[in-house]
Formats: C-alpha cells, structure tokens, sequence
C-alpha cells in the first residue's frame, strides 16, 4: 500500500528549523508498503529553513505576522496531487504542524498554546476522505493497516486465557502482540 509521509519524519531536512525529525518505528513501515514522502511547506514555495508559522483566526502566519496562508495552501494542493497521483490510501503527518498536524495545532500566538484544529493539508486529505494519522498515532495506523488480524488475535486470546486482552501494536517487528491480564 502507498502511504503518504511527511518528509521530515523521514529524517529528511525539511523542517521549518532546517532539521528532520525521523521516526524510526515509521521508517520501519517501508519494509512492508511504500512510503511518499511530501513537505507541503516546500511544496508551497517556503525556503528551508523559515520562520515558524502558526494558524490563527483561520489563517498562517508566520512570526513576523506576515500572511503564508496561500503558500500552505498551494503547497498543500500540491501534495493532494501527489497524493492522487500515487494512489496513497493514507497519511502519516507530522504532528501539531500548521500544515499536517492532526487533532492539535499551536494557537497563533507563538506561546507554545495548543487548540484542536487541523493544518491546512491534514485538513484538506480528511475533506478527501483520506484517513491521517500523526507519528503519535501509529497504533491506530497499525489497528487500520489490519484490522481482521487485530480482531482474530485479540478474538484469540480471550478464548485462550479467558482474561481481557490488551491490544499493543509493536511496528518495529511488524507484529501485533497481545498481552493478557486479569480482569
């Protein structure tokens, strides 16, 4: 399956700051599905490196408060393409980021403030309906990547201990392991 990934979580210098931020647990992925890596913020022609931006008020501003609102959102129109183009069935973005974060992103105010809310990109891929997930989220990624054998294993060891089973995905060995415990 092709998925796609933020560049920085490959360890790729993509960043605001000029750095990677690699997930080796990610990068673990490509064994078994091939993974495209996007930086919408490239994409959208911003240098590398560039001053942080945030979103506020529906907008990305960077801390100067200068306007990057339509350089995110042909970057992330871009990376839609790619996305298309390469028949990715999900993405694994990068969190709290004002393009590809998922679920949190930083309130404007360059405080470090979080508020719920999507970047630009991770937004316009769920509008696609293409599932996202955060390098945070990879056991929910695991549980979607499988869902029969996450079914059948904990199906399985409840039968066989009788106890409630704890689901942990573990996707440096590309295994679902299950553990047991009494009730």
């Amino acid at each position: 399956m092709n998925i796609l990934v933020s560049a920085c979580l490959l360890g790729l210098e993509t960043r605001y700051d000029g750095k990677g931020k690699m997930h080796p647990a990610l990068v673990a992925l490509s064994e078994q599905h091939t993974l495209i890596p996007v930086c919408p913020e490239q994409l959208g022609g911003l240098p590398t490196p560039r001053p942080p931006c945030e979103i506020r008020d529906g907008r990305v501003f960077n801390q100067a408060n200068e306007d990057r609102t339509d350089a995110f959102v042909h970057g992330a129109q871009q990376s839609k393409e790619i996305c298309e183009l390469t028949r990715c069935q999900a993405a694994v973005l990068k969190s709290r980021s004002p393009s590809c974060g998922r679920g949190q992103v930083y309130d404007g105010s360059f405080s470090g403030t979080l508020v719920e809310g999507n970047g630009v990109f991770a937004q316009m891929l769920q509008d696609e309906g293409i599932p996202v997930f955060t390098e945070e989220e990879l056991d929910k990624l695991a549980a979607w990547l499988n869902p029969a054998e996450l079914t059948n294993k904990y199906t399985s060891a409840v039968k066989q201990r009788r106890t409630s089973a704890v689901l942990v995905p573990n996707i440096n060995k590309k295994t679902l392991q299950i553990y047991a415990i009494s009730p």
